[in-house]
């Protein structure tokens, strides 16, 4: 219908769609069958004897984050290396401190893993790690993961 005053129509407004909610605080529960299974889904550790794979889901921790998380900042000087982080979805963004700055060092996508040492051989800078968008990974231990990584390279 035409407007009287010859004015054309106004549009109505869109309606904004509803905010998502944030999964912080419902994290899920991970049990030892599940990291297993975490384990045998990454190109690196799916080759590991069963008993090897029993023992190391032991060891792990499984970390969930949501976009732009912190998991860590990895102090300086470290003298001793850190954990190796295996990521099984997401990635995890590596930043280095240079000065008063942070500056992006790495990103490690789905299906790959990070050890500070790659990043940082010294152990003599501080390291940030945090997800670029929401991210699961595992945190294997450092003597657990040389061992594996020195058995089968």
């Amino acid at each position: 219908m035409a407007d009287p005053t010859g004015e054309p129509p106004k549009a109505k407004p869109r309606k904004k769609a509803p905010a998502k909610k944030k999964r912080k605080g419902k994290k899920r529960t991970v049990t030892e069958a599940d990291l297993i299974e975490f384990l045998l889904s990454t190109d690196l550790l799916s080759d590991l004897p069963e008993p090897t794979l029993v023992d190391l889901a032991s060891k792990v921790k499984f970390h969930e984050l949501d976009s732009e998380e912190e998991l860590a900042v990895l102090g300086a000087p470290r003298p001793d290396p850190g954990p190796m982080y295996v990521v099984l979805k997401g990635e995890l963004k590596i930043q280095a401190k240079a000065g008063a700055e942070w500056r992006m060092q790495n990103l490690t996508p789905r299906g790959e893993f990070f050890f500070d040492r790659a990043v940082d051989p010294a152990g003599d800078q501080e390291i940030r790690l945090s997800a670029m968008q929401p991210t699961e990974l595992l945190e294997v231990p450092y003597s657990e993961a040389n061992a594996i990584l020195n058995v089968d390279p």
